[in-house]
């Protein structure tokens, strides 16, 4: 046996521990600094309001993440920050740019079939916005996946109030089971990450008639 070499193992472990832990703190602060989206309250709901040109209409000021999905077979969605701005008949997804907020999209109510709502109203799961050619998806969640039921909540309560109509699973869910599934690497805030089996799902406008 190398003495020598014996000796250095812990040196050079402790040296593999320490790079593995810059990282992950690397990482970490790659996750934060995508959080584009500057939101700390009143303050930065009147500069939204100037930027858009919102006027004086009330309006509700969510941070969430979303993305465009088209109908079909499911797979992973790459979200993007926005705080979604509701208004009586509209929903605006706001992003930052330049030093300025932005629109991303807008929805008005007359353009979405219905707000689809996963479980009940106070899960943390995603909201989608069925329209007639793809939805949209929306989720009150960070990057790594923890929804925030609050946001989830107020979310469905403020685009009710504005007009959208709610269809909720009990009243017909808005995918069907292909009879498929495979093993995919989830993540899990309890466990953490771990191999599950998955069902594979086909998303299809609940709200039009097929």
């Amino acid at each position: 046996m190398d003495v020598n070499n014996t000796a250095k193992r812990p040196t050079i472990l402790a040296s593999i521990g320490r790079r593995r832990a810059a990282l992950i703190l690397l990482c970490l602060a790659t996750l934060a600094g995508c959080q584009g989206v500057p939101y700390r309250g009143a303050e930065d709901q009147a500069r939204i309001n100037t930027d858009l040109k919102l006027g004086a209409t009330p309006s509700q000021f969510i941070p969430l993440r979303w993305a465009y999905s088209d109908y079909g077979i499911q797979s992973g969605t790459q979200t993007k920050d926005a705080v979604a701005v509701v208004q009586p008949g509209r929903v605006t997804l706001v992003g930052y740019e330049g030093g300025h907020y932005v629109s991303q999209a807008s929805f008005p109510v007359a353009s979405v079939d219905c707000a689809y709502i996963f479980e009940s109203e106070g899960s943390d799961r995603p909201v989608w916005l069925l329209q007639k050619e793809r939805f949209v998806f929306l989720s009150p969640s960070d990057h790594r996946g923890n929804g925030d039921m609050a946001r989830r909540v107020q979310l469905v309560k403020e685009l009710g109030n504005s007009g959208f109509k709610l269809q909720r699973d009990a009243q017909g869910p808005a995918y069907r089971p292909t009879g498929k599934s495979e093993r995919k690497l989830v993540l899990n805030t309890v466990v953490g990450h771990h191999m599950e089996e998955v069902a594979e799902n086909q998303a299809y406008n609940v709200c039009r008639p097929q």
